[in-house]
């Protein structure tokens, strides 16, 4: 099996192994300039959109054409992990970009549109826990190997909180020296 560089270098096969789906059966890989991913409602999954869906989507902007694997995490690599994990990573051998989606969320009061940001937030740093230690037990510091940042996704018609959106991002910062972003794109 062919394993593309992004994977090897993080050593994430090796540090996957023994769970219930093999990492490359979870990745899947693409290089065109504009890569949407949505998350499959029917498939309970993350995957790369058709070019004729127009679901709420996270854009993966690929100006330089590399290739761009995205690595299927909830309901496909890691299943039933208590608090919940992010939906995705989003990759290439430079950057690893963790996706979470809330678009079901509907945020209608502040307390609502306050715990969708807060679970989301949540479900991202259990993922980087668990890929930060299982990735340093096969020998890889996660954080000096690539480049790590985080993305929120909500659906369009969501009331967007800035300030909340603001704070968390400083806040997330803080702790983890990543950067988190509430904007549906991020440039690979």
């Amino acid at each position: 099996m062919d394993v593309p560089d992004a994977i090897r270098n993080l050593r994430l096969c090796s540090a996957f192994k023994g769970h219930a789906v093999d990492v490359m059966d979870c990745v899947d890989s693409r290089n065109d300039t504009q890569l949407r991913v949505v998350d499959d409602n029917a498939a309970c999954v993350s995957r790369f959109a058709g070019a004729d869906e127009t679901a709420d989507c996270f854009f993966a902007d690929n100006h330089a054409g590399r290739l761009v694997h995205l690595l299927a995490i909830d309901h496909k690599l890691l299943s039933n992990i208590p608090g919940g994990v992010a939906d995705c990573a989003v990759l290439h051998e430079d950057r690893f970009c963790i996706v979470e989606f809330k678009l079901n969320a509907e945020g209608n009061s502040v307390e609502a549109v306050n715990y969708t940001y807060d679970k989301a937030v949540s479900q991202i740093e259990n993922t980087l826990a668990i890929f930060e230690r299982k990735i340093r037990e096969a020998g890889v510091d996660f954080y000096t190997a690539t480049e790590v940042v985080c993305n929120v996704v909500v659906a369009e018609k969501f009331p967007r909180a800035s300030a909340t959106e603001q704070h968390l991002s400083v806040q997330f910062a803080d702790a983890h020296q990543l950067d988190l972003s509430f904007d549906n794109r991020r440039d690979f």
